[in-house]
């Protein structure tokens, strides 16, 4: 099944990079000529890698499965692996593989411990064999590679494409469309190989792990079990010795313990036991005179405490008396200060309330005269607004006869400048005193109108 669907995938990789191909024929012969050279370089990536990469593949599967066949088989015929074990036996037909399992029988008869065959046969060291990391590439790169057309393509094209003028674009469309074909068709060609590749390539990988699994399994069951279960069973083994050494010991010491506790405990035990009945016998005696003694010495302790007990108490309740006469004589005291203090509150609280309704009236009183300065003070502002309207107004219309005077006189000057020009020499003079007069005229006026502003300047703010 898997081999169907392989053969599958590379028939519709061929179909499609075919049907590009056959698409694109109405190109150029430079662009059909680079889309075949790159197809063809990615065809020389897919051969080396199938002939280098995939064979060692194969081999390593067929290796690992005909070992395990051949320990299945040995296992179920004999029951009895050395033949597998021994050393020189070869059961991959597999250089790599047979020099690794030597390597590993080595160590295992030369250390005599726990080692797994997974150290020397495991995914690492097939991994190796088979050159995984480059295999693994081979997409990656063929990808690339159509990425690379693409940009190729794109600049073929273009460095065709002259957008200067309308003509020139329409002229150079046609190189422009072959190289964006080139860019594509590459693209379309790594694309296709890359996902070939990578089907092929996880299939191969999969089916790898499942034989090296399937080995490991068939080896640890016929031949060596795993390390771990060759440790577990060295660790059960040291347990139980152990355990039966502590029950020796433990057994050895209750023997040593009882005989010692013969020796020398019981002879301890029978004079102590002799003390006890010696001390009790004179106890006993003397229990009486030891009785009476106590009772005496109790009585007496009892009657000197509860003396100086009471004397305690007496003196503290002589101080305690002493101190509920102070407080009461501290309490009279207290009590005449306090109506003293109520009667001086009550005469300051009536002064306080006769000095707050005088300041009131007096707040009122100031209020109301506020009020009234704030009311002429209104109508001051307002009558000053007013003046100051009319001084506005009355200064508009002086700048008005200002400008209309100031306007007379630029024509006056300038018809005397006239009348001088056409004047001949002898009648300068007597306009000269013409003109001198009429300035004097309006020297004058305008000195008058001086006189008016200040005038109305003193009307308006006294």
């Amino acid at each position: 099944m898997r081999k169907l669907s392989n053969g599958a995938v590379g028939v519709i990789a061929a179909a499609v990079c075919i049907f590009i191909t056959v698409l694109t024929m109405d190109t150029d012969a430079f662009s059909m000529a680079f889309n075949l050279a790159v197809l063809a370089v990615m065809l020389v990536i897919l051969a080396f890698s199938g002939l280098f990469g995939f064979s060692r593949t194969q081999q390593t599967i067929r290796g690992l499965d005909g070992a395990a066949r051949k320990l299945t088989g040995i296992y179920q015929e004999k029951g009895d692996l050395e033949e597998v074990t021994a050393v020189g036996s070869q059961i991959f037909q597999v250089e790599y593989l047979d020099r690794k399992y030597q390597e590993y029988l080595a160590y295992l008869r030369k250390a005599d411990s726990p080692c797994d065959i997974g150290d020397y046969i495991g995914e690492y060291e097939i991994n190796n064999y088979i050159h995984r990391r480059l295999i693994e590439m081979v997409p990656d790169i063929l990808t690339s590679l159509g990425i690379l057309g693409t940009f190729l393509g794109l600049v073929w094209g273009l460095r065709g494409f002259d957008p200067v003028s309308y003509e020139a674009m329409t002229s150079s469309v046609s190189s422009l469309i072959n190289g964006i074909k080139v860019a594509f068709v590459t693209s379309i060609y790594g694309l296709t190989l890359s996902m070939a590749f990578s089907y092929w390539q996880k299939g191969l990988f999969s089916r790898l792990a499942e034989s090296l699994d399937n080995f490991l399994d068939k080896y640890y069951l016929c031949a060596v079990p795993p390390t771990d279960t060759t440790a577990m069973n060295h660790v059960l083994t040291n347990q139980q010795e152990q355990i039966r050494l502590s029950r020796e010991q433990s057994k050895e010491l209750g023997q040593q313990i009882t005989a010692g506790f013969e020796h020398y405990v019981e002879p301890s035990m029978e004079h102590l036991n002799q003390t006890v009945d010696q001390f009790i016998q004179t106890i006993t005696l003397n229990q009486k005179d030891l009785l009476e003694q106590v009772s005496a010495n109790v009585m007496d302790t009892m009657k000197s405490e509860l003396t100086r007990e009471f004397s305690r108490m007496r003196t503290l309740l002589e101080e305690t008396n002493r101190v509920q006469e102070n407080y009461v004589g501290f309490l009279s005291h207290t009590q005449e200060d306090q109506a003293q203090f109520q009667a001086e509150l009550m005469e300051v609280r009536r002064q306080f309330q006769d000095d707050f309704l005088a300041g009131e009236a007096a707040v009122s009183r100031a209020m109301k005269t506020a009020g009234e300065s704030q009311r002429e003070c209104l109508d001051a502002m307002r009558t000053q607004q007013e003046n100051l309207r009319e001084f506005v107004d009355y200064m508009a219309q002086v700048m008005e006869r200002m400008a209309v005077l100031n306007d007379r006189s630029v024509r006056t000057l300038e018809e005397v400048e006239r009348q001088l020009q056409e004047l001949s020499q002898d009648h300068a003079f007597g306009q000269m005193e013409q003109l001198n007069r009429r300035l004097d005229q309006l020297i004058g006026m305008m000195e008058e109108q001086g006189r008016g502003k200040k005038r109305s300047f003193r009307s308006l703010f006294h």
